[in-house]
C-alpha cells in the first residue's frame, strides 16, 4: 500500500524497507496455534475498518494506522492473541477497557484475549467499531505521521481516508 493521501493530506508514511504480513505475523507468533487465529482476526479487521490504513508492525503487535489513531491492533500478550479496538460509546462486554486516550473524539479503546473467530460482538458493537473509525478518519490529518512497515493488499472496494 502506497502512502495514505487524502485532500487533507498525508496520513502515513511507507517505510522504504517493508516486511509482509507473512513474516510479521511469523515473528510474533512463530508456529503456535495463535499465527492462524492472527491471520484470521487481521482479516476480519480490515473487512471492519471501512477504509485502507497503514499497517505498523512494532515489538509486540501490528496496528492499523491512520494519522496518530489506530482503529485496532493485534497483539502478541503474554504468548496469546490479543485484539485493541476503539469503541464508540460502550466497550463491549467482551473487553476490557484498554484506554481512555480517545477523548477528543468521544471514543474508548478496548482489549480482548482470542481463542477463536470472529469476536463476540453484535451489529450495535460492530456499529461502534465502525463510528469511531470514522471519528478518527476526520480527525486523523491534524495529528502526527507514522512510517508503516508492513506490505498490505487491501481490497479494492475499500477507500483511502
Amino acid at each position: 500500500m502506497k502512502n495514505g493521501e487524502t485532500s487533507d493530506g498525508l496520513l502515513w508514511r511507507e517505510a522504504q524497507h517493508q516486511v509482509t504480513l507473512s513474516e510479521a505475523l511469523d515473528f510474533l507468533f512463530g508456529s503456535t496455534q495463535y499465527r492462524q487465529l492472527a491471520v484470521e482476526a487481521f482479516l476480519w479487521l480490515q473487512k471492519l475498518i471501512p477504509y485502507r490504513c497503514g499497517v505498523r508492525w512494532g515489538k509486540d503487535r501490528i496496528t492499523f494506522l491512520v494519522g496518530n489513531y489506530r482503529p485496532a491492533a493485534i497483539k502478541r500478550d503474554a504468548g496469546k492473541l490479543r485484539i485493541d479496538m476503539g469503541f464508540a460509546g460502550e466497550i463491549p462486554d467482551a473487553f476490557k477497557v484498554a484506554s481512555d486516550v480517545w477523548k477528543t473524539i468521544d471514543a474508548r479503546e478496548g482489549y480482548v484475549i482470542v481463542e477463536r473467530m470472529p469476536l463476540p460482538l453484535s451489529n450495535v458493537d460492530e456499529h461502534s467499531f465502525v463510528v469511531a473509525c470514522e471519528r478518527m478518519r476526520e480527525v486523523a490529518p491534524k495529528t502526527r505521521l507514522w512510517e508503516c512497515n508492513v506490505a498490505v493488499e487491501w481490497p479494492k472496494d475499500k477507500p483511502l481516508p
